[in-house]
């Protein structure tokens, strides 16, 4: 009885304490009554205002689910890209640099990758993009994250490419910086481990903590959140750190990775339709309240970061500023909080803006295990012939005695079996004296899959 008051009475406290207990963290301070930062201009652009990106220098935004469109964040003059030549019809896009776009379009004969400059506002074809058997790979595509730093993706059936070359066949969540690109090594996990490549060869791989549902990089730095898994980063050194700065307040989403004066800063929203703005690994942040970021970007212009969010209805709301905003703190003592002498610096990365895109090339289907010369096609020839001329003669071996067991002493049935059994005899005596001649001409032909007596095998060139 004393043990069961105790339990009630510790009970009673633990309820009595809990709110106070979740508000003990100093210096934080609760997200509704935080100060949001006064935008220097805001306005809604556009209701097909889907799948947002800046250009890196933010003087630009392009756009749309139904179509293709670019915004001047400057004079607000909007250009429709969406019909480019030779009948193809782009959607949204990405920026291969501050002056090119690369968006993908239907074409006539199925999904084409095109690069459309600014000030024509005119584009040209770089690749198709099509699987094995000639389909388009529109009807296949299960996601594609096309270009940034130059470079450009695309997923299909068969894995990933990069720059129309293949890659991987089991990777997901990819994102590109410069000549690096990342991605989860189990396609589509949001578990990690998270795989490195540069130039399409496998670097390194890394545990992470939290999850995965979007990821982002700069040069070797990069982030990844979302899934209520908090947010995550790993530094130039390979170092794992706690980027999160919502202190429990409904962190939310994949963050993103963008440059203000020369430093990497990172972008977050949460459940409230915000954002939180701040440099890499500090605690304070400049809250951006109107932020439906069902589908999101944010760059800096050099004056102002802009902040372009879709809401879940596709309504795109266009938000500029200032790097000097009022920043709060949501964390108080239980977030990492870098000072400014150890915030990385984006100016001393690689400039990524150089890569040429005048060559023009086409998304093949993987070809291992294919040949792809006549000696591979003449090589596998002789093995499937040979292959089902072996299992010809065991089937008749297994005919003939069935039928001489069933014979019941039937000499006509017998007489059937033993020609039968003569024939597959023969059948064999061939097939050894075929692999002989092949192996003797070129052990190639037949895989050297045995090795016979006084025959060596020699590797042709």
């Amino acid at each position: 009885m004393r043990n069961i008051l105790l339990l009630f009475l510790l009970t009673v406290v633990s309820l009595v304490i809990s709110p106070k207990a979740s508000a003990l963290n100093p210096g934080a301070v609760d997200f509704q009554k935080a100060e949001k930062a006064t935008p220097a201009e805001a306005w809604i652009q556009a209701n097909d205002g889907w799948w947002p990106h800046i250009s890196p220098d933010g003087k630009y935004v392009v756009y749309g689910n139904g179509g293709s469109y670019v915004t001047n964040l400057k004079t607000k003059e909007t250009h429709d890209i969406t019909n480019q030549g030779d009948g193809a019809s782009c959607r949204t896009g990405q920026w291969f640099n501050d002056d090119n776009i690369v968006t993908t379009c239907y074409g006539k004969n199925g999904l084409e990758v095109w690069i459309v400059t600014t000030g024509t506002w005119k584009g040209g074809k770089i690749a198709d993009i099509r699987v094995e058997n000639k389909d388009p790979v529109e009807l296949t595509v299960t996601d594609y994250d096309l270009p940034t730093d130059g470079h450009w993706l695309a997923t299909t059936i068969e894995g990933l490419y990069e720059d129309g070359q293949f890659v991987d066949s089991d990777l997901g969540h990819p994102v590109i910086a410069g000549d690096l690109l990342y991605a989860t090594c189990d396609r589509g996990s949001n578990l990690g481990p998270i795989c490195i490549y540069r130039d399409g060869q496998f670097l390194d791989s890394f545990e992470i903590q939290g999850l995965v549902g979007e990821m982002n990089a700069l040069g070797e730095y990069v982030a990844w959140g979302g899934y209520n898994g908090g947010t995550w980063g790993r530094t130039s050194k390979g170092g794992m750190i706690n980027l999160g700065v919502w202190g429990g307040q409904f962190e939310d989403g994949g963050p993103k990775i963008f440059s203000v004066d020369g430093k990497i800063w990172l972008a977050t929203f949460n459940g409230f339709s915000s954002c939180a703005l701040r440099p890499w690994g500090q605690t304070k942040v400049i809250l951006v309240k109107d932020c439906p970021a069902a589908s999101w970007d944010v760059a800096y212009d050099g004056q102002n970061i802009i902040v372009a969010a879709a809401s879940d209805k596709g309504q795109l709301h266009i938000n500029k500023i200032s790097k000097d905003s009022v920043r709060v703190n949501l964390c108080g003592e239980s977030c990492t909080d870098l000072p400014d002498s150890e915030v990385p610096r984006s100016d001393l990365l690689p400039s990524q803006n150089t890569r040429s895109f005048s060559s023009n090339p086409s998304i093949k289907a993987p070809t291992d295990g294919i040949p792809t010369d006549l000696g591979g096609l003449i090589q596998q020839i002789f093995t499937w012939s040979l292959s089902i001329l072996g299992i010809s003669v065991f089937v008749m071996f297994f005919y003939s005695g069935f039928l001489w067991l069933t014979a019941a002493g039937n000499t006509a049935k017998i007489g059937e079996a033993r020609t039968h059994m003569t024939n597959a005899i023969f059948g064999a005596i061939l097939l050894l004296s075929a692999y002989l001649i092949l192996y003797t001409i070129n052990p190639d032909f037949v895989k050297n899959t045995v090795n016979l007596p006084g025959l060596e095998s020699q590797k042709t060139k």
